[in-house]
């Protein structure tokens, strides 16, 4: 998943020199972000773990054919292991199962201190702030097949933000927000269904192979 644009000439550092360093397409000239590394040249951080809300209906997130950002834990350390000096960003959630409506997190970065568990299919987390997330996909939890995304603070029974999407009926399906939950999310909300399918209003992937 790391990808580079265009290979640089003399330039190891990557830094922004307002000289074209580039071959062959010439771009690298501009730092547009400020952030000392020429435009195009910055590494692609790993995804470890997504959640989030399958609109197009194909597999896998991609947000260009509308599939909605619930959440995402990325390499921010860049050492390719989930843990301290990652982030996780936040950004919406369904009000329900349906998609009729969706609420936005207010806090949408959070600073990784560890992450405990990472089995397949279940990646739990700490924030620096001492708040729990969760990353559950279906596979981990045979038969109930359910998908599960939970950010919950510390020493809390109640300040916790969970949505589950269960393939099978009997589990239920259900989408929780609290305001006091890490992220803020700004609508408060309950919502539960006995649906008998996946509805793909929570689909979790995750792309580094856990033990």
């Amino acid at each position: 998943m790391d990808q580079m644009a265009p290979r640089l000439v003399g330039n190891p550092a990557h830094t922004f020199n307002a000289v074209s360093d580039y071959d062959p397409t010439g771009v690298g000239k501009k730092d547009s972000d400020g952030n000392g590394i020429a435009d195009g040249c910055e590494i692609e951080k790993i995804i470890f773990a997504i959640a989030y809300t399958n609109v197009d209906g194909q597999p896998g997130f991609d947000e260009s054919a509308g599939d909605l950002l619930i959440a995402k834990l990325v390499d921010e350390s860049g050492d390719g292991v989930p843990g301290s000096g990652d982030v996780i960003i936040t950004d919406s959630y369904p009000l329900d199962d349906v998609v009729t409506g969706r609420g936005s997190f207010t806090v949408t970065t959070h600073s990784v201190a560890n992450c405990p568990v990472a089995v397949s299919g279940l990646l739990e987390c700490t924030a620096a702030s001492g708040a729990q997330f969760v990353f559950e996909d279906a596979n981990y939890n045979p038969p109930f097949n359910v998908e599960r995304y939970v950010e919950t603070e510390p020493g809390s029974g109640t300040d916790i933000t969970y949505i589950i999407d269960s393939h099978v009926q009997t589990v239920g399906q259900e989408v929780a927000a609290n305001s006091g939950s890490p992220s803020h999310p700004d609508t408060d909300v309950y919502f539960f269904s006995l649906a008998p399918t996946d509805d793909s209003f929570l689909d979790i992937d995750f792309f580094l192979p856990m033990s």
